[in-house]
This record gives structure tokens, C-alpha cells and sequence, in this order.
């Protein structure tokens, strides 16, 4: 359990890093938020926390068997948020 907890903290970093040199490259006005728990509501308590003005999220294309079995992110975060939610298709 260690060794998988580690495993996901340093990837955790790196996609952190990676997200911070392209919005400082980019001079995207944007922070790197780590979300523990359930996606789909942390991400629209986080909207409202951050005062957001839009969110902008990625989707991976799942079935529509899959999505209706695990449920979707991107529908959650649309049906859910207080402000405009932009998704694109991996």
C-alpha cells in the first residue's frame, strides 16, 4: 500500500509540474488544485472556493454502457456547477 501511495504522490507531482510550466509558458492565468475523494463534486466545490468563472475539464470518451455504470465526471461537473463547464473529447 506504501509503494502505491508513493507511486501516486510522485505522479501527482509530475502532472503539477507539467500543468505549471504550460500555464507560465502559455501566461494562462490557472492553478494546479489536487482533488481528494469523489471527482465530480470536488471539482464544483472547488469552482465555488476559487470563484471560477469557468471550468474546463477533459473527457474520456466512455460508452455509453461504461458511463452509465461508473458514472461521468463531465456530466456530473455540467449538470452540477454554477458557471460554464467547457469538455473535450480525449
Amino acid at each position: 500500500v506504501t509503494n502505491f501511495l508513493d507511486s501516486e504522490e510522485t505522479s501527482v507531482k509530475k502532472v503539477a509540474a507539467t500543468f505549471d510550466s504550460k500555464v507560465l509558458k502559455n501566461k494562462i492565468d490557472g492553478k494546479f488544485i489536487r482533488i481528494n475523494g469523489d471527482p465530480g463534486p470536488g471539482l464544483v466545490e472547488v469552482s465555488v472556493n476559487e470563484k471560477a468563472a469557468m471550468i474546463v475539464m477533459g473527457s474520456r470518451g466512455l460508452g455509453t454502457i461504461r458511463r452509465t455504470l461508473l458514472g461521468s465526471v463531465s456530466s456530473y461537473v455540467m449538470c452540477h456547477a454554477s458557471v460554464p463547464v467547457i469538455v473535450f473529447r480525449k
